[in-house]
Parts: structure tokens; sequence; C-alpha cells
């Protein structure tokens, strides 16, 4: 994973931070062995803003 690296107004720590969740996301959401089997990303689809509802709907409709 990069070094993080403050940008654009945001630190070092937020951009790590950003980095974490999202190689979190991505190992849930694909590499999972049950995901990998046909289960539900249940634990990625976790890490998604509860309030980003159209957006779930449609990752959980696939």
């Amino acid at each position: 994973m990069p070094e993080a690296k403050a940008v654009g107004g945001v630190t070092a720590a937020d951009v790590a931070e950003g980095l974490r969740l999202t190689k979190e996301y991505l190992v849930a959401a694909n590499l999972d062995r049950e995901v990998m089997y046909g289960a539900e990303p249940t634990k990625a689809l976790g890490l998604i803003d509860p309030l980003q509802k159209d957006h779930l709907s449609r990752l959980r409709s696939r």
C-alpha cells in the first residue's frame, strides 16, 4: 500500500484511513472465501455509507 501523504487539504492521517478502508472493502468484496463461493459480501456492504440506500440496493441486486 502506498505511503499516505497529505493532499488537497486532507491530512495524511485521513488519507491513510481512506486507504485502509479501501483495502478492507476490496478484500471483503473480492477475496473473502465465502464471497468467492457465491455468498453476499455483507462485510463489504457494511463498509458503505448506509445513507447511500440507492447504491446499496443496486449492489445487493447483482
